[in-house]
């Protein structure tokens, strides 16, 4: 082989080199840009998951403050209902008071009234017994006088 067969062969051997060299960078690029394009679409999604995340946190964060409010009114409610029976209760049992002193009253006055008529009674009968007697008193002493 002569050297310019050399020359040229070897010019051949390095545009191959060179072509395969080129064409394994090309490929180790693509290799490499779908890696990246992989790499972002994965990052992309975490970052859609974080969103979602972050907008669930807030939605869960409403609701508890709308549940949280929520218990505070029910306990309002319940502190108000108990105040309320709290209320009723003392003024039904100042009302039992009340009506059992009233009854007792009313009672009260009715055996005043019923002892009191009752003594008029006596009273009545016990003067008309005095002047019976009187009068056979006064009988037996104008018997005697006689």
């Amino acid at each position: 082989m002569n050297e310019l067969e050399y020359n040229s062969l070897s010019v051949i051997i390095s545009i191959i080199a060179s072509l395969i060299l080129i064409f394994v960078t090309i490929r180790i690029e693509n290799r490499s840009k779908r890696e990246e394009n992989r790499q972002l679409e994965r990052e992309k999604k975490i970052e859609e998951e974080i969103a979602k995340m972050k907008t669930r946190q807030l939605e869960l964060q409403e609701e508890a403050k709308k549940t949280e409010h929520e218990a505070k009114r029910i306990i309002s409610l319940g502190e108000n209902l108990a105040e309320d029976t709290k209320k009723i209760y003392f003024e039904e049992r100042e009302k039992n008071k009340n009506y059992w002193r009233n009854e007792y009253e009313s009672l009260k006055m009715n055996i005043e009234t019923s002892m009191k008529r009752n003594l008029d009674a006596l009273n009545s009968k016990f003067s008309i017994l005095l002047e019976k007697i009187d009068k056979k008193i006064d009988a037996i002493d104008e018997t005697n006088k006689k």
